[in-house]
């Protein structure tokens, strides 16, 4: 899973395509099974909007996010030690896992380390307020979109939908969520649901029968200093 800020540098040009063939289509129904950090999803104009994810704590915190729930002020590191060591008992509501796991993480990567006050040139970043700021103000762009916790085949019924996919990039270090991620299945999934949907995927690579409808080269950075340049594409089934 892609979480926080991973399509912030492509999104317009991923919305472009989005709303083209939700225009074109017809349809009033998007889906996005692989929502992360729900960052396309917030911006698509579409009647019925679904997000979806494998990651329960994950889509927990948005659904208690839009009931109003609201987020810790600050997370110490005994807090995030004791959530990240009771993630699984029940001692905490999903929502308060997902909070702590991915919020106040570096580069949101659940409980990846916590990311706590960072010195850079311009002062003092504070990781955990800038993601608790920054998703309480995205929160307000995703009231009417139903929430789902699940497999992205319980999609393959659907009729008529706008179906985007952004899936774990194929070569590349993964969440743990996504580490088992079976590729085959996947691009097997997209054939069955695109004779009755329109499915545009990100990735970098695709099989020979997907067709790259947009192409971008994306500098990749590392604390200031450029780490490399990748493709980003978007297919669709030709």
């Amino acid at each position: 899973m892609k979480y926080m800020g991973s399509k912030s540098r492509i999104k317009a040009h991923l919305l472009k395509f989005i709303s083209e063939a939700i225009r074109t289509s017809g349809t009033n129904v998007f889906i996005d099974p692989f929502c992360g950090g729900c960052n396309v999803v917030d911006e698509v104009q579409c009647a019925h909007r679904i997000a979806s994810d494998i990651s329960l704590p994950l889509i927990e915190l948005f659904k208690a996010l839009v009931r109003g729930q609201e987020l810790p002020v600050s997370v110490s590191k005994d807090l995030y030690d004791d959530v990240r060591k009771n993630r699984y008992t029940g001692k905490y509501p999903q929502w308060m896992v997902g909070a702590v796991g991915y919020l106040a993480s570096y580069n949101g990567k659940m409980f990846g380390g916590l990311a706590d006050t960072i010195k850079t040139k311009g002062g003092v970043r504070y990781y955990y307020d800038e993601a608790k700021r920054n998703i309480e103000a995205q929160i307000r762009r995703l009231i009417d979109v139903k929430f789902e916790c699940c497999d992205y085949v319980q999609y393959s019924d659907y009729q008529g939908a706008v179906i985007y996919c952004d899936i774990p990039y194929a070569g590349v270090t993964q969440y743990a969520e996504s580490k088992k991620f079976d590729y085959d299945r996947f691009w097997n999934w997209c054939r069955h649901v695109s004779k009755n949907n329109i499915v545009l995927v990100s990735e970098r690579n695709a099989p020979s029968d997907f067709m790259p409808r947009w192409s971008l080269e994306v500098t990749r950075t590392l604390i200031g200093r450029t780490v490399g340049v990748k493709a980003e594409r978007l297919f669709q089934l030709m």
